[in-house]
């Protein structure tokens, strides 16, 4: 589920507000086959056989992320694991480019019908496309990112009980290049059909949920 803040977190990358205290953490993240590069960015190779069956969870550059929304504004914030993860090379300029080396990607489809929009993010906060915000910090052992994704910039604001198709992948490149996505069946970041979903609540969250 995707709760309801009652106060919008702020937006530092540090991810110590209430409101990222009591929101639950997902992980999940499938190593699926070996990633190419596209004139639209990274896709999976098609595989043979059940993807289900070949989907491996990853044990290593682990990555959490939370989920919550204002009246007016997504919120998605991520904790990206690895060794020298302050020491990873990243550049600053915001580009559509980015997934050439560690970022997050975000694919949202805000209702039935609607067309898949793509988010992408660095450890440096660099982003792509505009019309959003991030922030991010770096650690020794990770780095941590908040985004913000305003509902005019999606076309769309979800009412409570409505259900959007959302994929979240991360593309690390230490200590080997890995492509992991939250949805485990996709075969490229235009399968909205197997995206997982989040279920928007009216509710904000509460320690029981965390």
């Amino acid at each position: 589920p995707c709760c309801k803040f009652e106060r919008a977190p702020m937006l530092d990358g540090v991810l110590d507000d209430p409101a990222w205290r009591l929101t639950p953490e997902v992980t999940g993240f499938c190593r699926l086959q070996t990633a190419m590069a596209g004139d639209d960015g990274l896709q999976v190779l098609p595989v043979i056989g059940e993807v289900e069956e070949q989907r491996e969870f990853v044990t290593t550059a682990i990555t959490y992320f939370q989920a919550g929304y204002t009246h007016d504004t997504l919120f998605i914030a991520t904790r990206c694991y690895q060794p020298n993860a302050d020491k990873l090379p990243a550049r600053k300029e915001n580009s559509p480019d980015l997934w050439q080396n560690d970022c997050i990607m975000i694919q949202i489809v805000p209702g039935e019908g609607k067309a898949n929009i793509q988010f992408i993010f660095n450890p440096l906060a660099a982003h792509w496309p505009d019309g959003w915000n991030v922030a991010t910090t770096r650690r020794q052992d990770s780095w941590l990112a908040e985004a913000a994704i305003p509902f005019t910039r999606l076309g769309a604001t979800p009412k409570p009980g409505d259900t959007w198709r959302i994929n979240i992948s991360r593309h690390s490149t230490t200590p080997k290049d890995d492509l992991t996505p939250w949805a485990p069946r996709v075969v490229n970041f235009h399968d909205v059909d197997h995206y997982r979903a989040f279920q928007f609540k009216a509710e904000a969250p509460t320690q029981d949920a965390k």
